[in-house]
């Protein structure tokens, strides 16, 4: 009795993991496309300038950090390719369907135009700058929890997102941003992310450990990537060892 018990319980907890787990993923994806659609909606805040889209960013890698630190490397690679995807296929839908004919009492063509068209034109660069930024993000903060055995997570949290939010701007903001606004904007927008990104790693990211706290004790879930291969390029979710 005691046994089944204990077994319903586990299937229970193990349920609700899951549901969580979803309820991530919901979110990372949403506020990810939501970023990308307003990357090129320039923002004034206060004397500097920033990304519409890059204001959602330390929530997306928030949600990041608490997936890989639970988790575990290999579920935060496939969300974040396929999170890459619905970004692919969010765009090609979206072009397809701007380019059908209108009718002749429609007169938003060339607004849907100036809204995508810059987001096709950068979608390579776009796409090549957020999986590199956000694969060495959870790399490193996963990397790191073997190296201290697990302890330390908010000041993981905050080196690797910093890195990898640094290895984005750069790319992003240079094969993009560099031939459309002078180096004194540009100047203005990588000061004004990086001290955004501060001040999300000081305030923001609080919420982080507390979250990834009460997810270990609840449902007994911290993931270890002592056999996890680290290639960016795979898909799979399994242990190499549970393959043979």
């Amino acid at each position: 009795m005691s046994k089944n018990i204990s077994t319903n319980l586990e299937i229970r907890s193990n349920r609700v993991s899951s549901q969580l787990l979803m309820l991530f993923t919901i979110l990372y994806v949403t506020f990810n496309l939501t970023g990308c659609v307003l990357l090129y909606k320039l923002v004034k805040l206060g004397p500097g300038l920033e990304p519409g889209g890059f204001i959602f960013v330390p929530i997306v890698l928030l949600i990041e950090d608490i997936i890989a630190e639970v988790y575990g490397y290999k579920i935060s690679r496939a969300l974040l390719w396929y999170a890459q995807f619905s970004l692919v296929i969010f765009s090609v839908c979206t072009w397809l369907v701007i380019r059908l004919p209108s009718p002749a009492y429609w007169h938003f063509d060339e607004e849907y135009h100036t809204i995508f068209d810059p987001l096709f034109r950068g979608g390579l660069v776009l796409f090549i700058a957020v999986t590199t930024g956000r694969f060495i993000n959870i790399y490193a903060l996963t990397k790191m929890k073997i190296l201290v055995r697990g302890r330390f997570f908010w000041i993981r949290s905050i080196l690797s997102t910093f890195v990898g939010g640094l290895v984005t701007l750069c790319i992003l903001f240079g094969l993009t941003y560099g031939s459309q606004v002078s180096w004194f904007d540009l100047e203005k927008l990588f000061v004004t992310d990086c001290l955004i990104k501060i001040l999300y790693a000081v305030f923001g990211g609080i919420p982080a450990p507390l979250i990834v706290r009460f997810i270990k004790a609840k449902y007994g879930i911290d993931t270890f990537d002592y056999n996890t291969n680290f290639n960016p390029f795979k898909l799979s979710i399994e242990d190499e060892k549970n393959k043979n």
